[in-house]
């Protein structure tokens, strides 16, 4: 148990080093309004601070800032979201496996004794719904917003 709760604390602290470490800014989804009047909606939007670059129909559009009027992106809540309640609930679905059981609250010792792969699977598909729950709250909170606007 000891050992586990050292890997698990090592492993928060491995992941927290990679956020927070890029130079420009990237969104998963982005809509570009040029100075010519066009419109561009695509994937994989990178922000620097010379240019923007748009995955449009599977090619990279390059696109120099001084010829943006506005930018607008969504980040991409789902998938962080879902990880997010996805990696939490088996976290305590793995809690409750590896704590000991004691009996029932009246004080009587259980005769049964739960199936270790039962409860590995269970923990697993409770995982998966939450995710899921996870990802449709990210994709309903997850609205356009200004990133750029050129100011004249």
């Amino acid at each position: 148990m000891r050992r586990l709760l050292k890997l698990t604390m090592t492993l928060i602290v491995l992941m927290s080093f990679g956020y927070g470490q890029t130079i420009i800014a990237h969104y998963v989804k982005g809509k570009v309004f040029t100075a010519s009047g066009f419109t561009l909606e695509g994937e994989n939007l990178r922000l620097s601070t010379e240019s923007l670059t748009l995955e449009v129909a599977g090619q990279d559009q390059v696109i120099p800032i001084d010829n943006v009027i506005q930018v607008m992106a969504k980040k991409g809540l789902g998938k962080k979201y879902g990880k997010t309640c996805g990696i939490m609930s088996l976290a305590l679905s793995g809690l409750s496996i590896m704590t000991p059981n004691n009996g029932d609250d009246d004080g009587d010792q259980s005769e049964e004794k739960d199936d270790p792969l039962s409860a590995v699977v269970g923990a697993v598909m409770l995982g998966g719904i939450s995710y899921g729950i996870g990802y449709v709250a990210g994709l309903a909170t997850d609205d356009w917003e200004v990133v750029y606007l050129k100011r004249q």
